[in-house]
């Protein structure tokens, strides 16, 4: 079969009908509570205000955000050539981390908060050039912004903008305007909620609320049998990427270099926020974008079919979950 030179056709069907069973499977299954949501956020209540009153649209667009953030990580490493082959193998991987180890649960919040991180990724690979980087850089941070806004679990993200602008070599005049697009959406909540009469910090402090009122998500308690399996092969792949990446980091090239560093301390913050008590299994989708972009750095460097067997025991897991359990 050969995952690693599978067409993007193929990849893009399994990513699609990994994220569509696992959305059908989604709205025939009742989730604990603790799995659905956490305290909302500044701008999550707002999403989840729209959800409630509209369920169908925001699952379709819960799954159609799925579906982009799939599609964009791929295109952007494939864009950035950050491996020696030209793969597209990190679509179906995302899918299957982001919707395959705890199903989605059709929450418009979760997959906004997964969209806004591989965005704020691919912008910040995009900074990466000869010349300056500012506006790339600036929308970058401004998605990292957001994203607190929208699931406060996800602040620890907040540090991927001081590791593209010092592992990218960036100027000052481009640091200042990475933290601009950082603080406007602070600034921007804090105006809009003082001219509405509250506190011009209220939304600070409801994500700092969010962050540490417990959830009741457990990472291993909370999972089933496959689940637990599913995250450990992800857990142990990145870890092999990554040691991989150490190894062999200066016979790439300046740029899938830096960006492959950017990937590795992304990595960090991200499974940070399964750690936080407010966190849920939103986090996964947060999770998924840099594991889906270090993951093939491995399987490429394996024999072929090694690593064939390898995919197709995440897909074989990723089927048990959504169909038997």
């Amino acid at each position: 079969m050969n995952v690693i030179r599978s067409s993007p056709a193929v990849n893009l069907l399994v990513m699609t009908a990994v994220t569509a069973l696992a959305f059908v499977r989604a709205s025939l299954t009742e989730f604990p509570p603790e799995t659905l949501c956490g305290t909302p956020s500044f701008l999550g209540s707002f999403i989840d205000s729209f959800q409630s009153a509209h369920p169908a649209a925001g699952s379709t667009i819960a799954a159609l955000f799925y579906f982009m953030a799939a599609w964009i990580i791929g295109r952007a490493v494939r864009i950035s050539e950050l491996y020696f082959v030209k793969t597209t193998v990190t679509i179906p991987v995302y899918a299957v981390i982001a919707c395959g180890i705890y199903l989605p649960h059709m929450s418009l919040t979760a997959a906004t908060a997964a969209l806004l991180t591989v965005q704020a990724m691919k912008y910040h690979y995009y900074s990466q050039r000869d010349g300056y980087g500012f506006t790339p850089l600036f929308f970058g941070s401004f998605c990292l912004g957001l994203l607190p806004m929208v699931y406060a679990p996800a602040a620890p993200m907040l540090l991927l903008m001081p590791f593209a602008v010092t592992i990218f070599k960036r100027s000052t005049r481009e640091t200042i305007v990475a933290l601009a697009g950082l603080v406007l959406p602070f600034a921007a909540a804090g105006y809009v909620n003082w001219g509405a009469g509250g506190e011009f910090f209220e939304p600070v402090n409801r994500i700092a609320t969010a962050i540490l009122a417990p959830s009741g998500y457990r990472i291993f308690g909370d999972m089933s049998l496959t689940s637990a399996v599913m995250f450990c092969w992800v857990l142990a792949t990145v870890l092999s990427a990554v040691l991989f990446c150490g190894v062999n980091l200066y016979s790439l090239g300046s740029r899938p270099r830096s960006i492959t560093l950017y990937n590795i301390c992304a990595f960090i913050p991200a499974a940070a926020t399964l750690a936080l008590p407010g966190s849920t299994v939103a986090s996964f989708g947060i999770v998924a974008a840099p594991a889906a972009a270090l993951i093939p750095v491995m399987l490429i460097r394996l024999n072929w079919r090694i690593a064939d067997v390898l995919y197709s025991i995440l897909l074989l897991l990723c089927i048990i979950r959504i169909f038997i359990e």
